[in-house]
């Protein structure tokens, strides 16, 4: 995650803030860096035993903010 930050950041100066708002827009985010459009995820699981997995939609349960704590506890 620190590389990715410092990329845009040395991308400000060398591309101009224009176009990294461009590439943020291009993901889905606004001018506030909020995302505004749904994302599809894959996440890939290996286990040496059967396990059961259950996918819902995630916009009432948090996930955001747990994955930012997680993010920011590595």
């Amino acid at each position: 995650m620190r590389g990715l930050k410092h990329f845009f950041k040395d991308s400000i100066y060398t591309k101009g803030e224009e176009k990294v708002r461009e590439w943020l827009k291009n993901l889905g985010y606004d001018e506030h860096l909020f995302n505004v459009d749904s994302r599809s995820f894959t996440l890939t699981f290996h286990c040496a035993s059967n396990f059961k997995v259950i996918s819902k939609d995630a916009i009432k349960t948090d996930l955001d903010n747990l994955a930012n704590t997680l993010i920011s506890d590595r």
